[in-house]
């Protein structure tokens, strides 16, 4: 089928608090940002995700209208319910009302297994850490989120039992090409250090090159042979909910098609920009096409 980019991980159905204002249910999750966001920027895509029969069907529309592949989805097991609370600072605390069983190999489909690019971008352990080797080998790349490895996803109590977040962390990251964290999940896995100090230390063997959003002030792309800032082009900030998300679905889909560090940088920025202009989990007319994200740039 030679599928362009696969996304791994749980999809949510999720409720956003934020200055006294309840959003939702509203679709929710980095698979779900991040696969819809590729795939209106002209990538065949598909998802890998369990959700359970009481997912709201609504929610899942989106699929279907941007020809994302949805034969990865299991409906056999429990939805991911999330409470996604943001702080009067903007930091922000996940709370999982309930949880679906991970993801393991033998849930990706037989026609994802030849794709160029597979992103595991989780919750919280979506895809437990002994299976991620066999996973991160079902694409031609792979790419990481720490999300849900140690950084911000992750909840208070399931990070109670590691008892060391940061070999944790490097362990997942260790297998991808591209790994991606947020300073916040930077912070939550290194504790407060400078941010190349972050993009250094998640550079391995397998590594192209670490990418570590930094909200308003963009992001920090670091590889072997260079490290360089990206400014953020955002003009109008309403809702920076799943914009490190979308900022990958560009960033990936953008290095399929140069190869180059820089523009797939610029690129996600520019997606990321439109996404945070508007508010409402992953919506259709929330993410950008291609001609808008090109019109910008």
């Amino acid at each position: 089928m030679n599928f362009d980019i696969i996304t791994v991980g749980r999809i949510v159905s999720e409720k956003i608090y934020k200055n006294n204002i309840i959003i939702g249910p509203v679709l929710g999750g980095p698979p779900a940002y991040s696969v819809v966001t590729a795939a209106k920027q002209k990538k065949k895509t598909g998802i890998v995700t369990k959700i359970g029969n009481d997912f709201p069907k609504n929610l899942l529309n989106i699929f279907k209208i941007n020809n994302v592949d949805t034969r990865g989805i299991n409906t056999n097991d429990i939805s991911t319910l999330t409470k996604l609370i943001y702080n009067i600072d903007g930091y922000k605390e996940i709370i999982y009302p309930s949880l679906s069983s991970s993801i393991s190999i033998e849930n990706v489909p037989s026609e994802y297994k030849d794709c160029k690019m597979v992103y595991v971008c989780t919750m919280e352990d979506d895809v437990k850490i002994e299976d991620l080797k066999m996973i991160s080998k079902i694409g031609t790349f792979s790419a990481i989120d720490l999300g849900g490895y140690g950084g911000v996803h992750m909840s208070k109590k399931r990070r109670e039992k590691i008892n060391n977040i940061k070999k944790y962390a490097l362990e997942a990251s260790n297998h991808f090409n591209f790994v991606k964290a947020s300073d916040e999940d930077c912070f939550k896995i290194f504790g407060k250090k400078d941010e190349k100090y972050y993009g250094e230390k998640l550079i391995s063997k397998n590594t192209i090159a670490s990418i570590i959003t930094l909200g308003p002030k963009g992001c920090l792309i670091t590889s072997i042979k260079e490290q360089f800032y990206f400014p953020s082009i955002s003009k109008k900030i309403i809702d920076i909910t799943g914009s490190g998300d979308s900022f990958m679905g560009g960033f990936l889909s953008e290095y399929l098609n140069t190869n180059d560090l820089y523009e797939s940088a610029k690129y996600g920025s520019a997606v990321a920009s439109i996404l945070i202009s508007k508010t409402g989990g992953v919506k259709n007319d929330r993410i950008p096409d291609e001609n808008a994200v090109r019109k910008i740039l």
